[in-house]
C-alpha cells in the first residue's frame, strides 16, 4: 500500500477544510473534523421512505494517503459514528428516477460509487477494476463524476441525497 507521509495528508486536508466548512455552512449542514485522525463527518438528511418524512445520515471521510489516493467515503451510524454497513446508507432512487445514483449495492456491500472514493476501486473491494489504480483518481474520464477537492466531493454526495428514498434498513438501536 502507498505510504504518503502523514504530514503531507494532514496539510492537504487542512488546506481544503476551510472551503469545505464554508460550503457546509452555506447549506446549513454540520461538518465536524479531526485533522489528527484525518477524518471528517458530515450530518446529512434525505427523504424518508414515507411521504413528507426526513431521514438523518452521517457521512464519514478518511484522508490517509490523501491526495496520492482518493479518500474513503462511507455512511456510518449517525449516533455512534460506527460502521454498520448497508443500514447506514440511503436507498438509491427507484426505477425511472432522474439520473444515476452514487449509492449502489454490489452483492452484499453498499458503497458510494465515485472516482473520489477509494472504496469504489476493485483494489479496495469495490466494483471498478476498470478505473485502474486509486492513484489515478484525479484523471478526468468521460461520463464520470469529477470532484477533486473535499468541498466538491461533499457537494456531489449531497446532491444525490435529494434523490434517495429512505434508508436501506432501519438503524438498529
Amino acid at each position: 500500500m502507498l505510504a504518503v507521509p502523514r504530514r503531507a495528508s494532514v496539510q492537504a486536508m487542512a488546506a481544503e477544510l476551510p472551503a469545505a466548512i464554508a460550503w457546509a455552512r452555506r447549506h446549513g449542514l454540520t461538518l465536524d473534523h479531526d485533522e489528527d485522525a484525518l477524518t471528517l463527518w458530515l450530518a446529512l438528511t434525505g427523504p424518508g421512505a414515507e411521504p413528507d418524512t426526513v431521514e438523518g445520515y452521517l457521512l464519514r471521510g478518511r484522508f490517509d494517503d490523501y491526495r496520492a489516493i482518493a479518500p474513503e467515503w462511507l455512511f456510518v451510524d449517525p449516533e455512534t459514528r460506527k460502521e454498520i454497513g448497508a443500514d447506514a446508507f440511503p436507498a438509491p432512487p427507484g426505477v425511472g428516477a432522474f439520473g444515476a445514483s452514487l449509492f449502489i449495492q454490489n452483492n452484499s456491500r453498499v458503497l458510494i460509487c465515485a472516482h473520489f472514493n477509494r472504496l469504489a476501486y476493485a483494489s479496495h473491494g469495490g466494483v471498478h477494476g476498470d478505473w485502474g489504480e486509486t492513484t489515478s483518481w484525479l484523471t478526468r474520464r468521460p461520463g464520470q463524476t469529477y470532484a477533486t477537492n473535499i468541498g466538491s466531493m461533499l457537494d456531489r454526495i449531497y446532491r444525490d441525497m435529494a434523490y434517495t428514498r429512505g434508508r436501506r434498513a432501519p438503524v438498529a438501536t
